[in-house]
């Protein structure tokens, strides 16, 4: 307790120096943080992917076209490139997934009533109060439904009827598990597309946290949870009833090689087929691929964040010291006196720590702290795992950061101290 006491005493009574040096602390520790989030995220969302979808990264690959367009001529082309891959010998399937929000429409009007109510109340904290009367809603091929990882925590999976639809079939649809407080197994409604209305029926929900991979983009934005979203089969009309509805699905479909099948070979003969077809050459690319263009783009970002953050700790070591040694030398007088009347070395050596310890641990904190609202109100969290980031690794390697800013900027004054003998502190000024 007498320790607190000298130390906040000393801190009040230098408390422009303490103020300047907090000050240079926070901005740092804004950096730092950015510079260790942004340093770890491409690992960290790659080890999402892998963890939320059964990927063999050889034998799995995606497929996009340049010229991508909403013609009639593009839309008959490309089914009928996608028919010949599925008749390829050398791959197992093709499968696509989109996600797109859809209005159900009830029977029962206070069911409508009560839906709109939950939505309102689920969307409260999030920019999709517009969307109260929607459900983001998840559709997948068979390929696509059996990279999933996620569970049906009550009724049942779906199975491959349930990818065998027909224009006149019922929809079997997993509810994401906050809609389990809405609705129940076996409960129906109707989705307009176009001018027909299509049925669906809960057959599932999932368990909690539930995740599968944006349909924008499966590598570069966050994981999505599917506790707010509704996962059900394409039906025909939605999967290939437009040259749009064809458009939209390109930019998340797989393709699925054979065991021991050469890539290389495969992609050519896919490419070969588009030729003939007139369409400009699909890129094609294994997900092993995928991940050596994903990193190669991240280096450089990794590297300027990682040479930001090493950058902005060693200048603000340099700072901390260097108004460390300025306090102290301004201080002898004091010091001194402490000793003379029976301040043993520990005890000076704990006020000295104990000043520079709360500076520093009150300042992180601060910057850290700063660092993460920043990212709360900022757009990014929307397309990247940001707010994961700031995780149990994220803080061990900031508290080993602060323990070398603390030890490192005490340790020069201490030895200092310790070398002197009374009577030549006291010949200090205060």
């Amino acid at each position: 307790m007498k320790y607190i006491k000298c130390i906040l005493n000393s801190l009040v009574k230098r408390k422009l120096t303490s103020l300047l040096m907090s000050i240079q602390l926070i901005i740092s520790f804004f950096v730092i943080t950015s510079g260790l989030i942004y340093f770890n995220l491409a690992h960290y969302q790659v080890e999402q992917v892998f963890k939320h979808a059964l990927i063999d990264k050889d034998q799995m690959a995606t497929i996009s076209m340049p010229d991508v367009d909403t013609t009639h001529w593009f839309f008959e082309r490309y089914k009928a490139l996608e028919e010949s891959m599925q008749h390829n010998s050398s791959i197992e399937g093709v499968g696509s997934y989109i996600s797109t929000y859809l209005t159900p429409e009830f029977s029962n009007e206070s069911k409508k009533e009560k839906y709109i109510k939950f939505n309102n109340s689920l969307y409260s904290n999030k920019n999709l109060m517009d969307r109260y009367d929607a459900t983001k809603t998840w559709y997948l091929d068979e390929l696509i439904y059996d990279l999933t990882t996620f569970n049906v925590q009550k009724g049942r999976a779906l199975d491959s009827k349930d990818f065998q639809l027909n224009d006149n079939s019922i929809i079997p649809v997993l509810i994401g598990h906050k809609y389990s407080q809405l609705f129940s197994i076996g409960d129906r409604f109707k989705v307009s597309w176009y001018s027909d209305e299509i049925e669906h029926e809960i057959v599932g929900i999932l368990s909690p946290n539930s995740k599968w991979l944006s349909s924008q983009d499966y590598l570069n934005q966050s994981i999505q949870s599917l506790d707010e979203s509704f996962v059900a089969p394409f039906f025909p009309k939605q999967r290939d009833g437009s040259p749009s509805d064809v458009a939209v699905r390109i930019q998340s479909s797989f393709i699925k090689l054979k065991s021991g099948t050469d890539s290389e070979e495969a992609f050519e003969s896919i490419k070969h087929t588009a030729h003939n077809l007139g369409l400009a050459t699909p890129v094609l690319r294994t997900v092993a691929e995928d991940l050596e263009r994903y990193h190669q783009k991240n280096k450089s970002l990794t590297n300027f964040n990682l040479f930001l953050g090493l950058f902005f700790l060693f200048i603000t070591l340099i700072g901390v010291i260097t108004i460390t040694q300025s306090s102290i030398q301004h201080r002898m007088y004091e010091i001194g006196v402490r000793r003379i009347t029976g301040a043993t070395i520990a005890d000076i050596i704990m006020i000295i720590v104990g000043e520079v310890m709360i500076i520093i641990l009150f300042s992180s904190a601060l910057g850290v702290y700063f660092r993460y609202l920043s990212f709360v109100n900022s757009p990014l969290i929307e397309i990247m795992p940001i707010l994961d980031m700031f995780n149990g690794s994220l803080y061990a390697s900031l508290v080993i950061i602060i323990l070398i800013l603390i030890g490192i900027s005490a340790l020069l004054p201490i030895y200092k101290i310790k070398k002197m003998s009374p009577s030549e502190l006291i010949g200090g000024k205060d």
